[in-house]
């Protein structure tokens, strides 16, 4: 109770300083996200780079960025970080059990918002997110970031399109190496993208076809959560 009641105050200051801006694609009207991932620990295999490499689709632009996160404790379901000159906060609505085969996971749809700020307010932003005072251990995550998205508009089919292409209904492939307080780790995650009574055949769908030939270690329920889990492991 008390880390919520920190984690408002600390809101309510740092919004005094941030103007919003698009809500996450979970809550756009009746289309969700629903998001699956797994965490690794050490360096990704060579083989899965290789495998995503190759998966069908456009060329893949690799994007690097570092995201700062508050966690607070015990809240593996809410998520607050600082990511280039915008606030998020990220919600789960719901988590469910995923299964297909040997692979398993937990299937999580959540809601976020965010709120930019200007390069005139970013040092009292940052200073305020990372205050002494501030209650909740920080983390500095680095990702560097490679996606593929696919149309799922032909029922039955996920066709490779541009990753800048907004989709109302299909799925985005992600394989992220990341570094959290220097050290090293990597994660395969899936966005399934409709409707939300559509989003849980998307995501069987999609990941049937793209796993087909996954070489990498098992993907079992074990390591399978979201950031703010992840940094709360850490």
């Amino acid at each position: 109770m008390k880390s919520e009641k920190y984690l408002v105050l600390s809101l309510l200051i740092l919004l005094c300083w941030v103007s919003p801006s698009s809500s996450l694609a979970a809550d756009n009207g009746d289309t969700v996200t629903l998001e699956l991932r797994w965490f690794f620990e050490g360096q990704p295999p060579v083989d899965v780079k290789d495998w995503f490499a190759e998966l069908p689709g456009n060329s893949i632009k690799q994007e690097e960025r570092t995201d700062l996160y508050l966690v607070v404790s015990g809240r593996e379901d809410l998520g607050l970080k600082l990511r280039e000159g915008r606030l998020e906060l990220k919600t789960r609505r719901s988590t469910a059990l995923f299964l297909m085969g040997s692979v398993r996971g937990n299937q999580e749809i959540w809601h976020g918002d965010k709120w930019d700020f200007s390069e005139r307010n970013g040092a009292v932003v940052v200073t305020a997110f990372t205050a002494g005072d501030l209650k909740g251990p920080r983390h500095t995550v680095d990702k560097t970031r490679k996606q593929r998205k696919y149309d799922a508009s032909d029922s039955g089919s996920f066709t490779p399109v541009d990753r800048k292409k907004w989709l109302d209904s299909g799925c985005v492939i992600e394989f992220t190496q990341i570094e959290i307080d220097g050290e090293t780790g990597w994660t395969l995650g899936f966005d399934a993208i409709g409707a939300e009574e559509d989003v849980s055949e998307i995501l069987a769908g999609c990941t049937a076809q793209l796993l087909a030939g996954y070489p990498g270690p098992f993907l079992t329920e074990k390591e399978s959560f979201g950031y703010p889990k992840r940094v709360m492991l850490k």
